[in-house]
């Protein structure tokens, strides 16, 4: 059965970000950046908040109508997170990663100096909520950009690769 997919609203933020903190629970990049700890959902779900926030007004966070999953796109030149972005969402990023926040920051200045410079839409999250994965919600709501990008500039992601069918 295919998969309903439409644009996020602020709305959809909440659950949205639960699914995604869900979905990356395990997340090695993010377990990383928290020293090795899963952390609880309700603690890691102000980071996607914040990031859902920051790319909605660009019109590409997709979701489904049981908010299972999402995709927060970056267009064409505003894949960078803005420094005032940082600043706004400091408390929230303290509570999530305590004292390694600042290392964190060099982290993210790293992986700035390797982004590609050509025009791309850059998917910043993807995920699933585990009890959803494997049903095509993943594959779903990366569709919209993709057909998009047939037309315009390429897509880049920075993922991890394992056998998960989102």
């Amino acid at each position: 059965m295919p998969v309903t997919v439409r644009p996020a609203t602020t709305a959809d933020l909440p659950a949205m970000a639960t699914s995604l903190a869900r979905a990356f629970a395990d997340d090695p990049v993010k377990l990383f950046l928290t020293g090795g700890k899963e952390l609880p959902v309700k603690r890691t779900e102000p980071f996607f908040m914040v990031f859902g926030r920051m790319q909605l007004p660009h019109g590409l966070v997709y979701t489904t109508p049981g908010r299972e999953g999402g995709a927060l796109w970056a267009p064409p030149g505003r894949w960078k997170v803005p420094f005032a972005q940082i600043l706004k969402a400091t408390p929230q990023f303290l509570r999530l990663y305590g004292w390694r926040f600042v290392p964190n920051l060099g982290v993210l200045s790293t992986l700035e100096k390797a982004h590609p410079t050509e025009p791309h839409y850059y998917l910043e999250f993807l995920g699933t909520d585990p009890a959803h994965q494997r049903k095509g919600f993943g594959a779903s709501v990366l569709g919209p950009v993709l057909e998009r990008r047939r037309h315009g500039p390429d897509a880049s992601a920075r993922t991890r690769l394992r056998d998960d069918r989102t």
